[in-house]
């Protein structure tokens, strides 16, 4: 488990230029059950991780990308996570367009990870909502 937490931890640190703390342990992302907090009483950060299947508008071709949800502070529910991802990927999008979408609905730093171009380009995109919301630092 040691191993899988390290790993876990260094793509963390890697993905995204925030500290992240030691308390966070086990898998990225995922639902994990708030027991006797209160919401209010939240200092945390959580990192959602999800995989996207969306159509490119250019040549229709199906394109993968792997996505990371930050929020910092408050509870965003994985279901959340899910239908926007489904919603956002219902036509063909680009990735720019989805992963801004993504952190305007969400409230939170996003970032894609994606090849395109029969694999030839890899494509990373991370974006922060619009509109003054503080999403994770």
């Amino acid at each position: 488990m040691a191993g899988l937490y390290g790993r876990n931890l260094r793509r963390l640190r890697a993905a995204f230029p925030v500290k992240v703390r030691e308390e966070l342990r086990g898998e990225v992302g995922g639902c994990v059950p708030l027991g006797d907090h209160e919401l209010e009483d939240l200092l945390v950060r959580v990192v959602h991780q999800i995989e996207v299947r969306a159509t490119c508008p250019v040549n229709g071709d199906a394109d993968l990308y792997r996505c990371w949800v930050v929020v910092r502070d408050r509870v965003l529910k994985c279901e959340d996570v899910a239908e926007a991802v489904a919603d956002l990927t219902r036509q063909p999008v680009f990735q720019e367009s989805l992963t801004q979408a993504l952190a305007d609905r969400l409230r939170a730093k996003v970032k894609t990870v994606g090849r395109h171009t029969a694999g030839n380009v890899l494509t990373t995109v991370i974006c922060e909502p619009k509109g003054g919301a503080k999403p994770c630092d």
